[in-house]
């Protein structure tokens, strides 16, 4: 409205392909920072490849240089959507992949699993801890 009152022209019509949401598409990170108890973006990231909604890209830069990209995938549409990304330390500037905070509830159970996966596998990398028998005392002391 405010272009149009200051131009005078109308971008309505360009708008119409356009959703406006309350619910924004989160980042693997911040999905893991909201699950917490140790849940990482990587576990988060393999729990959605698992059920299909992601593929990885690889690629190499023209300097030689392995790259990857995650894409969704048509199963995923209802959950995710591609979101502008500015990089924050650089001036890269492109779109990666956005969740919508309803893949939570599918991804939750996976990613407890993967946890529980974890948790037993350094359990069973620790050393187990021997009692050290007391030695008996030889004798007494006159």
């Amino acid at each position: 409205m405010e272009v149009r009152n200051v131009t005078g022209l109308d971008y309505t019509p360009l708008l119409t392909h356009v959703t406006v949401t309350k619910n924004p598409p989160i980042t693997p990170k911040e999905i893991a920072e909201h699950l917490s108890n140790g849940v990482t973006s990587e576990m988060v990231n393999s729990a959605l490849e698992q059920l299909g909604f992601q593929v990885k890209k690889h690629r190499e830069t023209p300097k030689g240089q392995p790259r990857s990209k995650w894409i969704l995938t048509e199963a995923s549409k209802v959950f995710g959507a591609m979101a502008p990304n500015q990089a924050e330390k650089q001036q890269h500037t492109g779109h990666r992949v956005g969740w919508y905070v309803k893949v939570i509830e599918l991804i939750q159970p996976m990613v407890e699993v993967a946890i529980a996966q974890r948790a037993a596998a350094k359990a069973a990398k620790r050393p187990k801890k021997v009692a050290t028998p007391i030695a008996e005392p030889q004798g007494a002391l006159l």
